[in-house]
């Protein structure tokens, strides 16, 4: 099982396919678009991976400022600001260790893509006060993870099933006594037995852990919901959990 860093360093080539980054661009654009308002003038994205959300908010028109602890990833998001010819500063650095020049910068912050079930409950709670930082006063914070009460219910180890012209790609859990192990199988088409498996640890945080803990690190008016749209959440059938909070 590699450390988090390296999972993701190892996956960066690979990403962009599996989730067909294109289409998923065109999607975002229209979903964060919906949570943009004229006050919304520079949003940092935590977690950007190769850059899909930090591009869709430039696209709409922001100042944007990508952070991810995987050189690799921010190589790939670099590449693809040029090639979408978008304009976004991009900082190898996790959430925990964003240097303090951003601190009180930004109008909006957001973690999508299960970024923070990456980080360790001994960093969780300081990531989100370093959130609140960067955040000015009134400032939106908005994080994504998947619906891990449904998933530890169920013991939905399948996650999803993507391919694209040569490969497939399928994301799936271990489940190893009070661990979670993530994992992606990688094999081509015509040759099955070519394959890869890559696995890191992740950590599967509760709506009210990640409530109380939003509290804490000093966050008000805190919502719960089940997408960007801001649809109720139901921890029996949702798929996801959006957290929207403000500095």
């Amino acid at each position: 099982m590699l450390r988090n860093k390296d999972f993701y360093n190892s996956l960066s080539e690979i990403y962009d396919d599996m989730i067909s980054f294109n289409e998923a661009l065109e999607r975002r654009i229209i979903l964060l678009g919906s949570i943009i308002n004229p006050e919304i003038k520079k949003a940092a994205d935590i977690g950007c991976g190769t850059g899909i959300d930090s591009l869709a908010l430039a696209s709409i028109g922001l100042d944007v400022t990508g952070f991810d602890p995987s050189a690799e990833m921010i190589r790939k998001a670099e590449q693809n600001a040029g090639k979408q010819m978008l304009k976004v500063k991009f900082e190898n650095q996790s959430a925990i260790k964003i240097n303090e020049k951003h601190n009180n910068r930004f109008d909006l912050v957001v973690s999508l893509g299960n970024t923070f079930v990456n980080i360790s409950e001994s960093e969780l709670l300081p990531s989100i006060k370093k959130c609140k930082k960067l955040l000015k006063n009134g400032g939106l914070f908005v994080i994504q993870i998947l619906n891990y009460k449904k998933i530890l219910k169920e013991n939905g180890r399948i996650i999803k099933i993507s391919s694209n012209n040569d490969k497939y790609f399928i994301r799936f859990y271990d489940f190893c006594d009070r661990r979670v192990q993530f994992n992606i199988l990688t094999f081509e088409k015509s040759n099955p037995e070519n394959s890869e498996l890559i696995s890191t640890q992740v950590y599967p945080y509760t709506p009210e852990f990640l409530k109380s803990v939003f509290l804490i690190a000093g966050f008000r008016q805190i919502k719960i919901y089940s997408s960007l749209r801001r649809e109720k959440f139901l921890s029996s059938s949702s798929h996801d959990l959006f957290i929207f909070s403000v500095a």
